[in-house]
């Protein structure tokens, strides 16, 4: 969507664990998954606090230098008993009127 926040890959390799799904919520600086480069294994983590609206990619697959991992529909916070594209409309509003 479009107020969403992109997490790139800034590195070539592979990722070899994932640590959410989407619909989970996430803080900043939280670690999303781990890609393997040259043997090292490196974080990839969420640039900001929201909710996990979409993943490109997977345990496994092999990305490229600048790939899109997953967005992240910020401010949004996963909150019991409601739906997701319920939530990440109220975010919007809610951003729209500050």
């Amino acid at each position: 969507m479009a107020d969403d926040v992109s997490v790139t890959t800034e590195l070539q390799g592979t990722i070899v664990a994932v640590f959410v799904e989407v619909g989970a919520s996430v803080g900043a600086g939280d670690v999303l998954a781990l890609v393997e480069s040259m043997k090292m294994h490196h974080e990839l983590v969420a640039p900001v606090s929201g909710m996990i609206d979409s993943l490109a990619l997977g345990q496994g697959d092999t990305v490229a230098i600048g790939q899109e991992f997953a967005r992240i529909a910020p401010g949004v916070r996963d909150v019991p008993g409601t739906s997701r594209t319920w939530q990440i409309s109220l975010a919007r509003v809610m951003r729209s009127e500050q």
